[in-house]
């Protein structure tokens, strides 16, 4: 059996390691079949791969943009090296380079698989490639832990999610809400599943991460949206430690911190692995920090998009993990999540495996 991955595997922390994540781990439960991550790759996509790429239609914000690019081109570079090492991980399909091209003559699969991350955002330019827009003939269409990424829909974007989801053999969500929605779509129960990242063992993961060069104890801060208030967060309540800053979509220069932009994937782990604690506003930044059993909080910084968030943390009883906009905690919960945890990786395994073979009780 041929099975076709279509999902995030840029140059995204989160997306890259999710897709790995989910092509190893369908290795393990089928060995006999092949699995293939779908390489979709627009002029676009190579565009936003280069170091030195238009960031905003504002000459002055491109020009410091420009200028911050320019101070951090070492660590860039590596970062972008280290990226294209992973990517050789991957087994690939034929290049698809324009949305047309795909969904006219999509790969020969037996299974189309679209999943995890924000896959059925609705308002993603691409988004007719990840809701498997195209004829699937004889194959199956399925969908891992796809996550919608906002709790906002036009009346024409559920329109159009329930016509795409109608064709699916078998769906899954990654939060509580998202599943509730395809189930009030569909008139059936929608089962909540984990993120890949969750169905490879700690001890994999420990086997490719990359040992910081940092050599004293440390904090570290992986920021997406609001770097000054996790860095703040972190200074005051780490007073006196070393904070390790990895801001990826932020090349403003901080005080107070070793910032750095060199990572690859494997140094990603290693920094999350051997963190004293973690302080994050990242859906995957919190994964990683509850599979290695970090110290951690996550900054609720946008809640119209930190569904997600919320409902892994809520699934495992970490409410008092997460701080909202108030700077609070948003609960008391216990921290013992293990047993938990080590259940839904089960069934998600399950889950995914009945789903590629058709196999459902």
């Amino acid at each position: 059996m041929k099975i076709g991955i279509y999902t995030y595997f840029r140059s995204n922390y989160g997306a890259i390691l999710q897709a790995y994540s989910l092509q190893k781990v369908i290795k393990k439960l089928l060995p006999e079949d092949e699995v293939f991550m779908v390489d979709f790759k627009t002029e676009r996509h190579e565009e936003l791969e280069r170091i030195f790429h238009s960031r905003s239609a504002n000459p002055f914000y491109s020009l410091i943009w420009m200028f911050c690019t320019v101070c951090r081109y070492r660590q860039l570079k590596k970062k972008a090296n280290l990226f294209l090492e992973f990517k050789s991980r991957f087994n690939y399909s034929a290049r698809y380079s324009t949305i047309s091209v795909l969904l006219s003559n999509p790969p020969l699969m037996d299974v189309h698989l679209s999943g995890s991350d924000q896959v059925f955002n609705p308002n993603r330019k691409y988004r007719d490639v990840y809701y498997l827009n195209f004829k699937k003939g004889n194959a199956r269409k399925v969908a891992y832990a796809p996550s919608f990424g906002v709790n906002q829909f036009s009346a024409d974007d559920k329109q159009y999610i329930k016509d795409m989801l109608s064709d699916f053999d078998a769906l899954s969500c990654r939060e509580t809400d998202g599943a509730e929605l395809m189930s009030s779509m569909l008139e059936k129960e929608i089962p909540q599943v984990l993120d890949p990242v969750f169905l490879t063992s700690v001890e994999d993961w420990r086997s490719l991460e990359t040992t910081p060069r940092i050599k004293r104890k440390y904090v570290f801060v992986y920021s997406l949206k609001n770097t000054k208030r996790l860095l703040k967060y972190a200074k005051d309540n780490y007073s006196g430690q070393t904070i390790v800053l990895l801001s990826p979509n932020d090349l403003r220069f901080y005080s107070g911190c070793e910032h750095i932009y060199y990572p690859g994937p494997c140094d990603f782990l290693g920094l999350i692995d051997n963190a004293e604690a973690v302080v994050t506003d990242s859906f995957h930044g919190t994964a990683f920090s509850i599979i290695f059993e970090k110290e951690f909080r996550t900054i609720i910084t946008r809640p119209d998009v930190s569904s997600r968030i919320i409902s892994l943390l809520s699934s495992l009883g970490l409410e008092d993990h997460m701080i909202g906009l108030d700077g609070k905690f948003s609960g008391i919960r216990p921290s013992s999540y293990k047993p938990l945890l080590d259940r839904m990786i089960s069934d998600s395994k399950d889950y995914l495996s009945q789903s590629l073979h058709g196999d459902f009780k």
